[in-house]
């Protein structure tokens, strides 16, 4: 028996494969296309979301650096407002020492005025040496307050209860400008002085002696002009009248 012929049956196969590929090609292509289509969505879905995180992503620093240009601002602010503060506190302050200053020197005024006030209420009254407010401002050198209680009547040759005058004193301690401001208000130079210098010279009391004037203290006459200087003092004159043989 023959054997039968196998390439009939191949050719039809291959026809027959042939017609499924034809028919499968379509499917294929659709396949494709569809494939290609979702590649290219997806490919623009990932480039869009690419897009947005690199715009966010811009946003980001563009706050940010908003954000540091805020905080250099507030804090140069903050600077300037601290300084405005400062200079303010500071304006405060000498504006506060200023107006204590100002109180400071109405409560001296005030106080030299009560002073004065006092003084002037009293010119005449004698302390227990017999001195006036005009002694001892002489004897102080406070040549205004000289000027101010000779100006309100202030006896410019009174004594106290050794004879001593303003201008005696005002020698005795080398106050030149008090000198001359009793002087100018009609001061005796040559006046009596130390009618009791007996017991001043010797320490001792109750004894009466005659007065002695500038010129016996001198043993020359001299008046107390010539003590208104330095060097020159009632003290100097005492000792000069010691030596000359006055305690004689």
């Amino acid at each position: 028996m023959a054997k039968p012929n196998p390439i009939p049956d191949l050719k039809q196969r291959v026809k027959t494969l042939e017609g499924q590929v034809r028919l499968l090609l379509p499917l294929i292509e659709e396949e494709k296309a569809e494939l290609r289509q979702k590649y290219e969505g997806e490919h623009q879905l990932r480039l869009q979301q690419e897009k947005s995180y690199q715009d966010q992503l811009g946003k980001l620093r563009q706050e940010l650096e908003a954000g540091r240009e805020m905080r250099l601002q507030l804090e140069e602010s903050k600077e300037e407002a601290l300084r405005a503060l400062r200079e303010e506190l500071q304006a405060k302050g000498e504006e506060l020492k200023k107006t204590a200053d100002e109180l400071q020197a109405e409560r001296q005024k005030t106080a030299e005025l009560r002073s004065a006030a006092e003084i002037l209420a009293n010119l005449e009254q004698k302390d227990s040496q017999g001195r006036t407010e005009l002694h001892r401002a002489a004897e102080r050198g406070e040549t205004l307050m000289v000027q101010l209680l000779l100006d309100a009547g202030s006896q410019v040759n009174a004594e106290d209860h050794y004879g001593r005058t303003p201008l005696w004193l005002a020698a005795e301690q080398g106050r030149q400008d008090a000198c001359r401001a009793l002087l100018a208000a009609g001061a005796r130079p040559g006046a009596t002085i130390w009618p009791h210098c007996s017991s001043l010279m010797h320490g001792t009391s109750g004894a009466a002696a005659a007065p002695c004037s500038t010129s016996s203290l001198m043993m020359k006459p001299v008046d107390c002009t010539a003590l208104c200087t330095p060097g020159h003092s009632g003290a100097a004159a005492v000792a000069a009248w010691r030596s000359a043989g006055g305690e004689g």
